[in-house]
């Protein structure tokens, strides 16, 4: 929307774009991160989270400048849906295979209305 842009309404539309999925990824990858990750783990992992978001903008932007120059708009669009596509169908699947056995011991345990401690499930899976 950048490239197109000739109206001071249309800079203010892209930035407010570009702004709105910068706040919406930042807290679903430390969410994200939080399901995946053991709760010992989580106080290194955090922060090196944070700054692979800031270190993929920066090298985002970088790549797709470089990568516009070489292709032309067009062909980095083509390239951009790609990649989109295949990182969909890499997180729909992602959730079923890591954390299907920890749900389903923590709902069986729930169904027993036993508690279940963290070192339990760690042993179990």
């Amino acid at each position: 929307m950048l490239l197109i842009a000739k109206d001071l309404w249309q800079f203010q539309v892209a930035s407010s774009l570009v702004l709105i999925a910068r706040n919406i990824i930042s807290p679903m990858s430390f969410a994200f991160a939080t399901d995946l990750l053991e709760s010992d783990q989580l106080e290194r992992a955090l922060p090196l989270v944070n700054s692979a978001n800031w270190a993929s903008g920066v090298l985002g932007f970088v790549g797709t400048g470089y990568m516009m120059d070489l292709f032309g708009a067009a062909a980095l669009y083509d390239i951009a849906t790609i990649i989109a596509i295949l990182a969909v169908l890499m997180v729909i699947t992602l959730p079923t295979s890591l954390g299907q056995t920890r749900t389903r011991l923590v709902m069986d345990a729930a169904k027993k209305k036993n508690p279940v401690s963290w070192e339990e499930l760690k042993e179990e899976c």
